[in-house]
């Protein structure tokens, strides 16, 4: 009961967060924002590189969703950059796309699920992204 009381003898405009032990850097903007800090005293967080959570070249994107597409269809280079552009995955989706500042971009593994999803649901998924960005760019 100790700690509830300090809860609810906080200072007015404190809010009280329940984090997971297991904290990890996020730009979600519903995230809880840590302070890092050397104090060996404060709870742990482990700094995930963008080669951990986007490990592939576009080269390994096109293999891996090439062995997952159904009805012998193949995707290449054009169909990753027309849906990146279509669907403004490089400006809004970090979860998907890292662009390091001296080298090629990378993709996480849910970028190659979602392609894959996207596809299962519409077999046109790829052609309509085709479309769209051939008409954007005339």
């Amino acid at each position: 009961m100790s700690n509830v009381k300090k809860v609810v003898s906080a200072p007015i405009g404190h809010v009280l967060h329940m984090v997971p032990p297991d904290v990890r850097i996020s730009i979600s903007s519903d995230a809880t924002p840590v302070r890092i800090t050397n104090n060996t005293e404060a709870p742990a967080y482990r700094l995930e590189t963008p080669n951990d959570t986007h490990p592939y070249r576009q080269k390994e994107v096109i293999e891996k969703v090439n062995e997952k597409l159904k009805e012998g269809k193949r995707i290449n280079q054009y169909d990753v950059l027309c849906v990146r552009r279509v669907h403004g995955i490089d400006e809004s989706r970090p979860d998907f796309y890292y662009k390091p500042k001296y080298a090629a971009p990378q993709y996480s593994k849910e970028f190659i699920e979602w392609l894959v999803r996207s596809y299962e649901s519409d077999s046109l998924f790829f052609d309509k992204a085709r479309k769209e960005y051939r008409r954007d760019n005339k």
